[in-house]
């Protein structure tokens, strides 16, 4: 049987789902921001269009290997770049600094997790993202963690 179950920390949704014998929960951790010409980091969401940079640190447990490859899914309304433990794991659209630079992504993106960087203990993770091509709204819907193959199958369900 399928399980979802939601976490919400602050603003930011994570939900983490695969099997019930699969289940990876992430602590919910604060989650950092700061905009990209500055160097100070803070909890206060990003207001507007721009281009920022989000990051989470947190604790993973051991994974067993059938659960693996993990991945990592973002619903935001932004152009993204993903680091996991400052591993680039992708993008989606381009970053910009102005909407001229700026290539719109999707709302919904699967970045798979290289296996040697799923080991126990902490990990940060790290978005780069630009939205100057929305209305100005800021809105980032969730990050899931989980096995990536489901999630890449599946897509985004949130009940």
């Amino acid at each position: 049987m399928k399980t979802l179950r939601v976490f919400t920390v602050l603003w930011l949704s994570i939900l983490v789902y695969g099997c019930a014998e699969d289940f990876m929960t992430l602590p919910s951790g604060p989650k950092y921001f700061r905009a990209a010409e500055s160097d100070s980091w803070g909890t206060a969401r990003p207001n507007g269009k721009g281009e920022y940079w989000l990051k989470s640190s947190f604790e993973l447990p051991v994974i067993e290997a059938d659960s693996l490859p993990l991945g990592v899914m973002i619903s935001m309304l932004a152009s993204t770049e993903v680091y996991w433990d400052g591993v680039l794991l992708g993008q989606n659209g381009k970053v910009g600094r102005n909407a001229g630079e700026e290539t719109p992504g999707k709302l919904v993106k699967v970045f798979l997790i290289p296996s040697k960087l799923v080991t126990p203990g902490e990990h940060e993770l790290l978005i780069h993202f630009s939205n100057h091509s929305g209305n100005g709204e800021f809105r980032i819907y969730s990050i899931v963690t989980g096995q990536y193959w489901h999630m890449a199958r599946r897509g985004l369900i949130i009940t």
